[in-house]
């Protein structure tokens, strides 16, 4: 299904390790059934890129965001964020009543 909706992006006279093209290898497979998770290369769920990498105090080596996952009032945000020293900090801490958060917090 994925492969079929980036056809026009793939080089599909590629061969693979079955010895025929990539393009060969994908009309062997029925058509798609009807669904609505793959969505296709013309229909985007997101205009921009889908994928970001952020950088900064929060993310000193970097992390990968998957932003078409997010809703748009969170892809800007000033205000305190709670930032925890490893995963055991956290588990220890985030249901903690007196964790230095409200509903604006991240």
């Amino acid at each position: 299904m994925i492969l079929r909706q980036l056809a026009s992006v793939l080089h599909l006279d590629a061969l693979t390790v079955t010895g025929l093209t990539l393009g060969a290898e994908l009309e062997r497979f029925p058509s798609p059934f009807a669904q609505n998770i793959v969505r296709p290369i013309q229909d985007p769920l997101a205009e921009s890129s889908s994928l970001v990498v952020l950088r900064g105090n929060l993310a000193p080596e970097g992390c990968v965001l998957k932003q078409s996952a997010m809703a748009p009032h969170l892809k800007q945000h000033e205000g305190v964020a709670c930032v925890f020293k490893d995963l055991e900090d956290m588990i220890a801490r985030i249901d903690d009543p007196d964790l230095p958060v409200d509903a604006s917090s991240v």
